[in-house]
């Protein structure tokens, strides 16, 4: 003989009758069952369930096994069983028990149904709001992504009185912690003509934005030449196809993701009328990186790089 199971058990009992009369003979005996069955104890809760044509079963839950064996045993339940064993009543029974495992309320007031006939064999309600599912979860990083990114480098240059230094000391550590992140799905390949929009505006998008809103550059680059250059070229541009086209773009796609790395530049520069360059340039990297993530990189690279030479030998920062 098994050992009895310990703790809150369910007991799953149904039998198939032998035709509509069986079925009529008993619900007769059903309110004296339930009666005996609910003042058992050990009892908790039942639920009543029918499939058709005639099979009507009762879960049942118990504090123990031991508690549903002995209203097993009680009268009424004899009375039944012995009925339901004669010829011409049943076709079949089924018994069986199962466990809990664990399980309790998930959040809120863990519905109060459950917590006032269950709420003694779990934990009590959180009173918690609700957890999204992992993909909602999921949804949040690139936003996290987004606003970390912006005040990392905001804290990084109003550490160090150098740009260029700021963005090589924030950058890196930005590009370890996005290739250390879970990977989203890398998203399907983009058309040939996206790939055909996306060079231009790469290259171009960043002065024609520019131009629409109005900007015009007023000052010196604030660093030297080699200094910068390896700054927004060796370390920002890498690190932000990363950061910007892994983490947050395979996640949010390219429009949202350029608005994003607009917005970025405007909270930490103030100068809002580069935004509309800003998107345009990401929009460019995002069709090409559809097609090509190292082409991609290479024109980020080159477009930093060559804002870089230009800005020192106009004397204007492009930056």
């Amino acid at each position: 003989m098994t050992d009895r199971i310990k703790g809150l058990v369910l007991a799953d009992g149904a039998n198939e009758f032998d035709g509509l009369f069986a079925m009529v003979q008993a619900a007769g005996r059903w309110p004296g069952l339930r009666r005996e069955m609910r003042g058992a104890p050990g009892y908790v809760a039942h639920h009543l369930w029918f499939a058709w044509p005639t099979t009507v079963g009762i879960l049942s839950w118990w504090e123990d096994e031991a508690s549903a064996y002995r209203f097993a045993h009680l009268p009424a339940h004899l009375e039944f069983w012995e009925w339901a064993t004669k010829p011409g009543h049943t076709r079949g029974g089924w018994l069986a028990f199962y466990a809990l495992g664990h399980g309790g309320p998930l959040w809120g007031n863990g519905v109060r149904k459950r917590v006032t006939t269950f709420g003694r064999f779990t934990s009590a309600p959180s009173g918690e709001p609700p957890k999204g599912t992992p993909e909602q979860r999921r949804s949040l990083r690139p936003l996290l992504w987004a606003v970390g990114v912006t005040a990392a480098e905001a804290a990084a240059r109003r550490s160090l009185r150098s740009r260029s230094a700021a963005w090589l000391v924030v950058y890196p550590l930005l590009a370890a912690g996005a290739l250390l992140d879970e990977a989203p799905p890398k998203r399907r390949g983009g058309s040939r003509s996206g790939w055909w929009l996306g060079v231009p505006l790469a290259l171009a998008g960043y002065p024609l934005g520019c131009a629409l809103l109005g900007h015009k550059p007023y000052q010196a680059p604030p660093d030297p030449v080699a200094l910068e250059l390896a700054a927004l070229a060796g370390a920002v541009a890498p690190a932000e196809e990363i950061v910007w086209g892994r983490a947050v773009e395979r996640r949010l796609g390219i429009g949202r993701t350029a608005a994003l790395f607009a917005a970025k530049h405007v909270v930490i520069d103030g100068r809002w009328r580069r935004a509309g360059g800003l998107f345009l340039f990401w929009v460019g990297l995002g069709l090409v990186r559809r097609r090509s993530p190292m082409l991609a990189l290479g024109l980020h690279v080159s477009a930093n790089a060559s804002g870089v030479v230009l800005g020192h030998m106009t004397g204007r920062d492009l930056f």
